[in-house]
């Protein structure tokens, strides 16, 4: 089974207990996927899990770099534009920003 996880996926999985637990065991049985940009906005948004998990800032780089290299993350301009496009369509039920 192949996933694609967005940046609230991560975002969750690094501050939430229960979506830790199912992460987790997304890992064992899928292969996730993602674009590079998800990096960039899990970075802008740092500060804020930090406060949020109130964990010291080292437990959670390791959490995040355990994740981050398990996911497959494509360059966005190597992805087919009609796919881009069904994904947009799809994420934008749920949120536009997707």
């Amino acid at each position: 089974m192949e996933l694609i996880v967005d940046t609230n996926i991560i975002f969750s999985a690094l501050i939430g207990t229960k979506v830790k637990d199912i992460f987790s065991t997304t890992l064992i049985v899928a292969e996730l996927h993602t674009v590079g940009e998800l990096l960039e906005e899990l970075e802008q948004h740092w500060n804020k899990i930090l406060r949020h998990t109130h964990l010291p800032a080292q437990i959670i780089d390791k959490f995040y770099n355990i994740i981050i290299n398990t996911i497959t993350i494509h360059p966005i301009d190597t992805i087919p534009a009609n796919t881009i496009q069904k994904a947009k369509e799809l994420a934008g039920r749920f949120d536009p920003d997707d």
